[in-house]
């Protein structure tokens, strides 16, 4: 017997490229930017919330409540056990998202100029201060 439904929910595929806000929450908070930003009896679970995300719950128009687990901050890929990139992405997506990801990935490289960097060990200052401001800038784009 099944006492209670759940779902899970990855933020960030929702919120980022689906553009939807759960109804539970009232606003968004980027802590990056100072910024609030507003949008219109089962179990929630949602994950992979940004670290720089502030989230408030809508009590006043659902029952609500919301426990939350802190967990590490970033993403992780275990590779270890893979010969090469083809051979991770074919253990871990279907040959349908296999294709979108490299169709994506080709019209991107069409329409702009990309080039790959792989850092492992020190960087230079100047080159780390270049990545993380032009990250940020993207960050601000997004909530833009």
């Amino acid at each position: 017997m099944k006492i209670f439904n759940t779902s899970s929910h990855p933020f960030i595929v929702d919120f980022f490229h689906k553009d939807s806000l759960y109804p539970f929450y009232k606003n968004t908070f980027n802590k990056n930017e100072n910024q609030l930003q507003t949008d219109t009896n089962s179990i929630y679970i949602i994950h992979d919330i940004p670290p720089y995300v502030d989230l408030t719950l809508n009590t006043k128009e659902t029952s609500f409540t919301s426990y939350k687990i802190k967990k590490d901050n970033g993403y992780l890929a275990d590779i270890t056990s893979y010969s090469n990139l083809e051979e991770y992405l074919k253990k871990q997506f279907s040959s349908k998202s296999r294709s979108k990801l490299r169709r994506i990935k080709n019209r991107l490289e069409i329409c702009f100029n990309i080039s790959y960097k792989v850092y492992h060990g020190d960087i230079s200052s100047r080159e780390f201060n270049f990545l993380f401001s032009s990250l940020h800038a993207m960050i601000k784009r997004r909530f833009s």
